[in-house]
């Protein structure tokens, strides 16, 4: 019995920590329109948007409860590069080695992040990857300002949530 318990234990550990959702890259340029401006996520196993995911944005350093952007749509999702987009057919243009469609793509047109926002990724009620100091503008705090770049995660660096 206690082989079975401990088997038990391990199989829904292991099942717990084999999925993930990582802020892989930010990219926000000057661009007044249109607007190149995107958030690349990579999930890592099997996760599930619908029911499990929830994307944070903090505008100009308000709470990360204020604002939700909806990730739904993206259904479930398996170890691939997912893209929340503000022009679809411009990323297409700008970016032709990167496929852009509705598999993996979500077009959200009512922000502009204007590099001095955050994005947070909690997934099943934990955050697990965060860019931007919470309820921190990042004009009063330019460590973390992005004004016309590219950000992109350091490879190899763990994603801590922080």
């Amino acid at each position: 019995m206690k082989k079975l318990y401990f088997l038990l234990t391990m199989l829904l550990t292991l099942n717990g920590f084999g999925q993930n959702v990582t802020i892989t890259k930010i990219i926000e340029t000057d661009c007044s329109d249109p607007y190149v401006k995107s958030v690349e996520l990579y999930v890592d196993g099997t996760v599930n948007f619908a029911t499990d995911v929830t994307l944070n944005y903090m505008q100009n350093g308000d709470p990360w409860s204020n604002i939700q952007i909806d990730v739904s749509s993206f259904g479930t999702i398996s170890n691939k590069f997912v893209y929340i987009v503000r022009d679809l057919a411009l990323m297409q243009t700008e970016f032709p080695g990167t496929t852009f469609d509705t598999s993996n793509t979500i077009v959200e047109e009512s922000r502009s992040t204007n590099g001095d926002d955050g994005y947070q990724v909690v997934l099943s009620g934990n955050i697990v990857s965060q860019f931007g100091k919470t309820e921190t503008d990042a004009d009063d705090d330019t460590v973390w300002e992005h004004d016309d770049s590219v950000v992109s995660r350091k490879s190899g660096i763990e994603d801590t949530g922080a």
